[in-house]
């Protein structure tokens, strides 16, 4: 199997000997071949120019040899310390996930552990707004309740029109 990743220094490996990153801990484990697409200090909107300028179009022309590579995006960390917002790696990250199926690649989306002001280095405090990340955390759980709402409130909608007609909510004849 072949494993393409792209993304930012948790990717790359930043700071770890080579011989112990998880990359190579992993295709030793695993015996998979494990392209690294990984550039320290990158944001979702390089992965995706990245993507867009080069393993696409190998992609395309099958020139990463695999009949159906899976492709791990792994980043948006970067995003959220340059800029205090998800928004760009969220849009970014869609526009990955869209493209890479559109080639046949299944995308494996891997979300880093969120980092807090206790938890992260002291540097970090100079190019992170750690207040405005925790607001929009807690602006999406909310918006993740109210959705879940919604479609919990649609689902039993259309189970009861559904049971009246004797169809299935997901379309199949009863």
């Amino acid at each position: 199997m072949k494993l393409i990743r792209i993304g930012d220094s948790l990717t790359f490996g930043y700071g770890v000997h080579l011989s112990q990153r998880w990359t190579r801990l992993c295709a030793q484990e695993t015996g998979w071949e494990l392209v690294n697409e990984g550039i320290n200090g990158d944001t979702t909107g390089g992965m995706l120019a990245r993507m867009q300028g080069g393993v696409l179009a190998e992609l395309r022309e099958g020139g990463l040899g695999a009949d159906r590579p899976y492709a791990l995006l792994m980043g948006g960390s970067n995003d959220v310390f340059y800029s205090g917002s998800d928004a760009a790696a969220r849009e970014n990250m869609g526009a990955m996930i869209h493209q890479l199926f559109s080639v046949g690649v299944l995308p494996v989306v891997g979300i880093p552990l969120p980092a807090d002001a206790p938890h992260a280095p002291r540097a970090w405090a100079a190019a992170v707004d750690f207040e405005a990340a925790e607001r929009t955390k807690r602006v999406l759980r909310m918006a993740q309740a109210v959705l879940h709402g919604v479609w919990r409130a649609v689902y039993r909608l259309l189970r009861g029109f559904s049971v009246a007609r004797r169809i299935d909510p997901l379309g199949a004849a009863a």
